[in-house]
């Protein structure tokens, strides 16, 4: 696992040198991820744009992921193996996180990866490397809303992802 202070690029978060190149990667990966979905410009373009900014990695696929009550949703569910880009986006309205954890015979390994608890509205990025084999993206925290405060995997905050070439 990783804290929030790790520098390590590879199953840590991303080395963004400041604040400002932080803030300016969200807001350019927004703008750009709006007009990707209205058809201005295609995913291709929008990741050759990425690889402009400072701090953003100029190789491995982008895997953007969003967090709610009590779910992940992505676009993609298979992936090759290597290095990638994983986007976390907190839509919901309780703190979530995302561990990236292998998965083999219906039990769950120890996290390769993870960026601990965003607040809602906030944007992370988290750069792994990936062998081939099943994954999935939870979330362990505990529920602040639900009766009994039970972790937000027993409410069913996981995802499936394969990584095979």
């Amino acid at each position: 696992m990783t804290g929030a202070g790790d520098p390590s690029p590879i199953g840590g978060r991303l080395p963004i040198t400041t604040a400002m190149n932080l803030r300016t990667l969200l807001a350019f990966m927004g703008a750009i991820g709006l007009l990707a979905s209205t058809g201005c410009v295609t995913r291709e373009e929008a990741r050759e744009a990425a690889v402009l900014l400072p701090g953003v990695p100029t190789s491995g696929e982008i895997v953007e992921i969003t967090a709610r009550e009590f779910s992940f949703e992505s676009a993609v569910s298979i992936i090759k193996p290597g290095k990638l880009v994983f986007v976390f986006r907190n839509g919901g309205a309780e703190m979530h996180e995302m561990a990236v954890v292998p998965f083999d015979r219906g039990g769950y390994g120890l996290p390769v990866a993870e960026i601990e608890g965003i607040p809602p509205g906030q944007v992370e990025a988290l750069q792994v490397d990936l062998k081939p084999g099943s994954y999935r993206i939870v979330c362990i925290l505990t529920s602040a809303t639900a009766t009994g405060s039970p972790s937000h995997l027993s409410l069913g905050m996981e995802l499936a992802l394969e990584v095979r070439s």
